[in-house]
Order: C-alpha cells, then structure tokens, then sequence
C-alpha cells in the first residue's frame, strides 16, 4: 500500500528557525496532546489515483534500526548533503536509532528533482502501479512545496519504502525545512497538528526546523514501552507515564 505524507502546501508562515525559541513554553500536556494528533492520524485518505484531505486514525509505527537512507537528484548539492546529515543526527540522537547514509538500496530515499526528473521518476512509478505518486510527479505535486510517499510491502522488505520529492526549485530555508520535516516524517509522524508548538509538524509553518519540542516527541515515540502497532486507546496512557518520567518538571 501507499501513503502520502506532505507538507508545505504555500510558504505562507514565517518559517523561524529557531530550534528552542524561549518565548514559547509547553507543558507536558501540550506534547501528550501533539503526540496523539501527531502519531495517531492521517492527514490524506488515499484512493486509487488521488488523495484527499482527511482525518483518519491509525496505528502507532516506528522503525527498528539501522535505518538506510539515500540522497538523489541532479540538482543535490553539499549544503544538501550537509542539511540531510545535521537532520539524520539530530533524529538519531533523539531516537536511538542507527542511521546510515547508503549510495544501494536504502529505506528512506530523499529525491531532489527538476521537472524533467519528476516527469520521468512519474513513468516509472505509473508502470509499478503507483497512480496517484505518478499524478502528484506530473502535476508539480498537485501545488504541494515538497511531499513524501510511504509504500509498505510484505514481499519485499529491502525495497525503498519511504520516497521523499522535493523540488529542485525550491531553495533556501524552504528547501531545508521540506529536508528536515519530510526526512522526520519517515520515523513515525504523519500528520501535522495546528497545536503543536514550537513545532515542524504544524502546518501553519512558523517553524522551519525540527525542534526541541519534536525532539520530545521522539523521545517518548522511541520509548521501548510503546510498541509498532499499538492503538491510541492502548498507547495514550503508557505516553503519558514516559512523558512524566522525560520531564518531572510537567
């Protein structure tokens, strides 16, 4: 199956990038609350073509290490390999995980492409059945700043499951902010939640940079007493003992 998971829709907000602005203060309710909309809902129901925006529960996910992950596109640069780098150390720091940067198959894939790129990855992907990715690669990710595709496949383990689409256009703190939230993404969020602050994960983009606050997040998400595949009802309580546990301070 498929999944997509986006942001960045306008560059509408003011994108600061701050990662621990002292001026916001959140409690340990406010990240209890953030991590329930954040870890336990969709934002895009899928057809067969399209996706449409829509609420929709979900299971907790979570990856086991060592993560693989790759960075392609004619148009990639060293300040992107450095942004992905600073972003894949700051998510292993706050889960635990190994991550490996990889050139072969890799389980997290961050694709930086022209259009002539996305046109041609949107071939490929239409003959492997992946319609509505084909679509969004077509149609410049259907007025989308940057998105990313989740597939899950049983029978194949070792393929690339999570595909990130910035595009080449894009430059400066938006072209970093679409690296870091998508690339964050692929560890177990998969919505945005206008709650959370300060935060990525927020759609209304005050924020461009993976915070203190999501660093929290993953934290509790990473936790070993929550398990891959636990629902909200089961989940909720044992986040909130974690959370208390992270910071007694509340």
């Amino acid at each position: 199956r498929q999944r997509q998971m986006c942001i960045r829709d306008s560059a509408k907000g003011k994108l600061k990038t701050e990662r621990a602005p002292e001026e916001v203060a959140y409690s340990n309710e406010n990240l209890i609350t953030s991590f329930r909309e954040i870890m336990f809902f969709d934002e895009f129901i899928r057809d067969e073509t399209s996706y449409r925006t829509g609420r929709a529960e979900r299971l907790l996910e979570k990856r086991v290490g060592p993560v693989r992950y790759s960075l392609w596109g004619q148009g990639v640069t060293e300040r992107d390999r450095a942004d992905l780098t600073d972003i894949a150390t700051r998510v292993q720091r706050a889960t635990g995980l190994t991550l490996v940067e990889t050139a072969r198959s890799s389980d997290i894939e961050v694709l930086i492409l022209n259009r002539d790129e996305r046109l041609s990855l949107a071939l490929k992907v239409r003959l492997a059945g992946a319609l509505a990715m084909a679509n969004d690669l077509e149609n410049d990710l259907e007025g989308l700043v940057c998105a990313a595709y989740y597939f899950e496949s049983e029978d194949a383990p070792d393929l690339v499951d999570y595909t990130i689409i910035i595009p080449d256009e894009l430059s400066g703190i938006l072209r970093k902010s679409c690296i870091e939230e998508e690339f964050g993404q692929a560890f177990g969020p998969s919505a945005d939640y206008d709650g959370a602050r300060p935060s990525i994960f927020n759609d209304d983009e005050e924020y461009a940079f993976f915070t203190e606050h999501d660093a929290w997040l993953f934290r509790i998400l990473y936790d070993p007493r929550l398990k891959d595949g636990m629902d909200l009802e089961t989940a909720m309580p044992i986040v909130r003992q974690i959370a208390a546990e992270l910071r007694p301070e509340g």
